[in-house]
């Protein structure tokens, strides 16, 4: 296949007419006349990037009804001049592939479309609106989906930072589907019962509920969803138990991190270690995958070898604090596995300084530095 991109097959921006699809009213019957040409409008789509709409609006001489490009609506919504195409990009990019805004930018920019950074933040509020909306459109089929599965598991959570309202959704524990979210002033029960109501009457009664253990959404289950079963979330449960086990020790292992200042030095040391490797940057990769199975690239000479080696080791260990996988403590521990890390980082250390590549022990001074 061709390596061709949108902005090498058009040059200068292409010009497209469009007009209604049919010629004649379906109510009346009679040829449909031209009302009139609008303005040239630019728009951008993904399948062709910047381009140029050239619209003619019919009208029907006897009824008076104005008929428009269906094809044109199709492609972007009324007064918008990106395509639905884009909106959909903007979104997924933003919300599952965790791009930012300037990200986005320059990948909506090698498809041709031209765009700013305060559009693409509207674009992507734009998604959430029609997404919501699109929800709300299909709860039907939701419900006779859920239905075929025999009813639906409600599983009900809420988040919240600071002072700010608190996120409450809740979904299907076995379709996996999430039903409806909403911002609430609190965890409540006088709160979270309206919410409730009405998933109760989009969706009907559940199998069973399972939340956490807030006296707020357990009395609120109790009201709305008579004779449900409720379970606690496992999940909740679980941390809520391992926080009373391994709080203690946890505290005591980031405190004494903290009072030592470890992770600073490390990075004050990997900062002056890489103005050493500026130029072998190509040769820290091998050193990374090759830690563990103790393999030296074939192309690095022996004097990169202990600042490459002493880099790679700092980051290693200081990439102990970002392992888990999302869940929080105590399910994910990064305190611990930086700690064990540092232990291990300074065994390793300790054999590194009595090797002498070139014979000299001089060379690996920098290991004592660290």
């Amino acid at each position: 296949m061709l390596n061709v991109s949108s902005p090498k097959l058009f040059s200068p921006t292409p010009i497209i007419h469009f007009k209604p699809e049919r010629c004649t009213c379906p109510d009346c019957h009679i040829k449909l006349k031209v009302q009139k040409t609008l303005p040239d409008k630019k728009i951008a789509t993904l399948a062709v990037g910047d381009l140029i709409a050239h619209e003619t609006v019919y009208y029907c001489e006897k009824c008076g009804r104005i008929f428009h490009s269906r094809e044109l609506r199709s492609l972007i919504p009324e007064k918008c001049n990106f395509g639905f195409d884009v909106i959909v990009f903007i979104g997924k990019s933003l919300f599952l592939r965790c791009r930012n805004y300037q990200e986005i930018l320059l990948e909506l920019k090698q498809k041709n479309v031209t765009i700013s950074i305060s559009e693409i933040g509207v674009l992507s509020k734009k998604f959430v609106v029609y997404l919501s909306l699109l929800h709300k459109l299909v709860q039907r089929k939701t419900r006779r989906y859920m239905n075929m599965n025999g009813g639906y598991i409600l599983h009900l959570d809420g988040t919240c930072e600071g002072g700010s309202p608190h996120l409450i959704s809740v979904l299907d524990g076995i379709s996996e589907i999430v039903l409806g979210n909403a911002k609430l002033p609190s965890e409540n029960s006088d709160d979270l019962i309206p919410f409730l109501e009405r998933i109760k009457k989009a969706y009907g009664v559940p199998v069973a509920v399972v939340s956490d253990m807030g006296k707020g959404i357990a009395l609120a289950i109790k009201k709305v969803f008579k004779n449900v079963a409720a379970f606690i979330c496992h999940y909740h449960f679980l941390k809520d138990l391992g926080k009373d086990l391994f709080g203690d020790e946890n505290d005591i292992i980031r405190n004494r991190l903290k009072k030592h200042g470890i992770q600073a030095v490390l990075k004050r040391r990997a900062r002056q270690v890489e103005e050493r490797i500026a130029d072998t940057n190509t040769l820290v990769d091998g050193f990374v995958s090759g830690i563990e199975s103790e393999k030296i690239p074939s192309n690095c000479l022996l004097n990169n070898v202990p600042p490459i080696a002493a880099y790679t080791l700092i980051k290693w260990a200081l990439d102990g604090k970002k392992q888990g996988n999302g869940f929080g403590f105590p399910f994910d521990q990064p305190y611990l596995i930086f700690y064990q890390r540092l232990t291990e980082l300074n065994s390793i250390l300790f054999q590194l300084i009595e090797i002498k590549l070139q014979g000299d022990r001089k060379e690996n001074r920098i290991y004592v530095t660290i």
